[in-house]
């Protein structure tokens, strides 16, 4: 029985580690989290206090998950930027969970061996699962899950060993599971319904096994309340009714439910309805789905037990992430299946089991079956595997899939301007600007292309609509001004670069302004301004040169060299500054013969 265990254990992770292989050639997708999480994360750069205490006492990506943090922070001092490493830590961490949830299902179902299989099968292979483990930010799924998995069977332990370290194991587990991850804050839930099913009555003693789990999830849930606070996705889903709002959290719980039996046409971004249209029927509808659902729970046939297991492990689950409370800003997300589906395994397993002993005379059809939907789930999760790839083929999926996703459209544009390929990313903040014109990303985005493309005054155009939206965006502010600047508009740059500055000193900004005012003629501004950008750090030997002809101008052959210095410690090989510098020793020398 051990040795037939094992074996299927072993054949259900080599048909995970098949189907999930490719992802060790993908890359970081760039704009959507992962430089936020590692890329352009200096925090993770080294483990030094300093940077211990931000992960500790910080958030990252509007949530606070210093567990996720930390792992990335180790992580980096393996592999550095290089995607691989973090793919590689994704699926062993996958892996890991494929076997605990073969176990946890297996203990559930009394030991029952074609239960924890299917169990596992339906949660390793599904390809709901593969933005979980495919996308390096969604490390936090892949880590809460191994956690939570672990308190939950841990739990099962102390339910029937009634020890109490097992308990305080569960609750250390529970720990790392919700600082892992918000979406563990289900776990007090999910133990009393393990309870139900291990049929022990509600009692006192009972309530109190549950006091620090609780606990812990009311400190996770005030924090990320705390975080989330100021996340821009909040104030946009807001925009939206109560009611509205219920209604697409019943088309959530639909929408993951059908999905799980027909994982078709799924994508990495499914936008809201448009503001002021009608609903579409499919969402409509689906409160209605939900009541029969409710119905069917007054069900007590065979099975009823198990089916109400199941339902009610999806829906607990599912809980913080309906949108009832808004959360990101899309409808909805397939990482959010990731525990979820644990629980429709469950039903699922159950149901194979049923059949295996009822009909015994097709147990070998029933094999050939669930082979064959093993291998088309593993074929989906192969393929969605290589949609992430890079952000390319990521966001080109998501418009092919979501025609409306006009994030999609501006990450997509702002990939191929960091190609270089300016005109192909023009074409695609315009398809963003069609959905929504005043898209704000997407004007800022095409303004940036076209001033890649030397068409300053329609930029300077777009950053002015942009800066309508954030008059005090120090991007926009630079932008515009140099705009203006290249346009030879001098007159209207310097309003942008003393804004800028006003707001915050900077060293480029000045350069900036100096150049704008020398070309002016209005030297003394320009000196002051060149000035100001050297004592902020700029090292440029351009700037040192102006200075040095300044000084010239002014007759002060002392500060001229000083500078003429300074710009040829930058750029020793430049022979026009060393021809300059040695006129100047002459000059110098010249004056001093006369004073004699």
């Amino acid at each position: 029985m051990k040795n037939t265990c094992l074996l299927a254990v072993f054949g259900l992770l080599v048909g995970c580690t098949f189907s999930y292989s490719t992802i060790l050639k993908n890359d970081f997708i760039y704009t959507w989290d992962d430089d936020v999480y590692v890329v352009d994360n200096v925090v993770l750069r080294e483990l030094s206090a300093d940077n211990l205490k931000t992960i500790f006492t910080s958030e990252l990506g509007a949530n606070y998950h210093p567990v996720t943090y930390l792992s990335l922070a180790l992580e980096y001092q393996l592999f550095g930027d290089n995607a691989w490493g973090y793919h590689l830590m994704s699926l062993l961490l996958h892996l890991l969970c494929v076997g605990l949830v073969f176990y946890l299902t297996y203990l559930l179902f009394d030991k029952n061996i074609l239960a924890g299989l299917v169990g596992g099968a339906v949660f390793g292979l599904h390809p709901m699962h593969v933005e979980s483990v495919a996308w390096v930010s969604e490390r936090k799924d892949v880590l809460f899950m191994v956690f939570l998995l672990g308190s939950l069977i841990t739990y099962h332990f102390y339910v029937y060993k009634r020890q109490k370290k097992m308990l305080i194991f569960a609750i250390l587990l529970a720990a790392l599971s919700m600082f892992s991850k918000p979406a563990a804050v289900v776990l007090p839930a999910l133990l009393l319904l393990m309870d139900w099913w291990y049929k022990r009555r509600i009692s006192w003693q009972i309530l109190q096994e549950k006091i620090v789990f609780g606990l812990l999830a009311l400190v996770v849930v005030m924090l990320t309340l705390k975080f989330q606070s100021n996340y821009e996705a909040l104030d946009k889903i807001y925009v939206y009714s109560l009611n509205e709002r219920l209604i697409f959290a019943a088309y959530s719980w639909t929408s993951y439910l059908w999905k799980f039996f027909l994982p078709m046409s799924l994508s990495g971004f499914y936008p809201y309805p448009p503001l002021g249209a009608s609903l579409p029927l499919n969402i409509l509808v689906s409160p209605i789905i939900i009541l029969l659902v409710i119905g069917s729970f007054f069900w007590k046939g065979e099975g009823s037990r198990l089916y109400k297991l199941s339902i009610l492990f999806f829906t607990i689950s599912l809980l913080p992430v309906l949108q009832i409370i808004p959360v990101g800003s899309s409808i909805i997300s397939e990482r959010y299946t990731y525990l979820p589906y644990v629980g429709l395994g469950f039903g699922i397993a159950a149901l194979m089991n049923y059949l295996k002993e009822k009909y015994t005379n097709f147990q070998m059809l029933q094999a050939s079956i669930l082979t064959a939907l093993a291998i088309l789930m593993a074929i989906g999760t192969w393929q969605r595997c290589q949609v992430w790839k890079n952000d390319i083929t990521f966001w080109s999926d998501v418009i092919e899939k979501q025609p409306l996703a006009i994030n999609g459209y501006t990450y997509l544009g702002t990939t191929y301007h960091k190609a270089k390929e300016f005109e192909k990313s023009i074409e695609l903040f315009d398809e963003a600007l069609n959905i929504n014109p005043d898209y704000w990303e997407a004007l800022v985005g095409k303004g940036m292309a076209l001033y890649e493309l030397n068409d300053f005054k329609q930029a300077a155009q777009y950053f002015t609509k942009g800066l309508e939206k954030t008059p005090e965006n120090l991007d926009l502010l630079a932008l515009r001004g140099e705009s203006f600047m290249r346009m030879e508009s001098y007159k209207q740059a310097i309003p942008d670069f003393n804004k800028h500055l006003s707001l915050q000193p900077d060293a480029g900004i000045y350069n900036l302004r100096a150049y704008t005012f020398a070309v002016q003629n209005q030297m003394d501004a320009a000196k002051q301004d060149w000035e100001r950008a050297i004592s902020l750090g700029l090292q440029d030997a351009n700037v040192y040169y102006n200075l040095s002809t300044m000084y010239y101008n002014e007759g002060d052959i002392s500060s001229a060299i000083k500078y003429s210095d300074r710009a040829l410690e930058l750029v020793p090989e430049d022979e026009e500054i060393k021809s300059y510098r040695d006129s100047l020793s002459e000059i110098f020398l010249d004056k001093e013969r006369e004073s004699m």
